[in-house]
């Protein structure tokens, strides 16, 4: 599962990936439309410690810089000429940095 966050509100497009180590489980199987958790700053700054709370639990993470960034795509139709492939790919943001939370979570009590 990936997930993806604006790096910065006046940068829409250029977005952050949020890396966990081990899976999430839902009740139904489906994560379409549920909140997930809190996401904020440890000191309330962008370039704070980034903090994850899921539940009663609290993840602390770091921001990395990818070796390589990449594209987020989005596929979408439009009318169909003669000769012309209806399918088209729009760049919705660019990917350069990630959120990793590799340690193991809190409980919060």
């Amino acid at each position: 599962m990936e997930l993806f966050l604006p790096l910065h509100q006046d940068k829409p497009h250029e977005l952050v990936v949020i890396e966990l180590q081990g899976s999430l489980e839902c009740d139904d199987g489906v994560f379409s439309g549920q909140h997930l958790g809190k996401f904020t700053y440890a000191n309330s700054s962008d370039s704070g410690n980034p903090e994850l709370i899921i539940g009663n639990h609290r993840l602390e993470g770091k921001l990395v810089k990818m070796s390589k960034p990449f594209a987020v795509l989005e596929k979408t139709q439009r009318a169909v000429d003669v000769g012309v492939d209806p399918v088209e790919w729009r760049v919705r943001g660019i990917v350069k940095y990630k959120y990793m939370f590799k340690t193991r979570p809190q409980n919060l009590v």
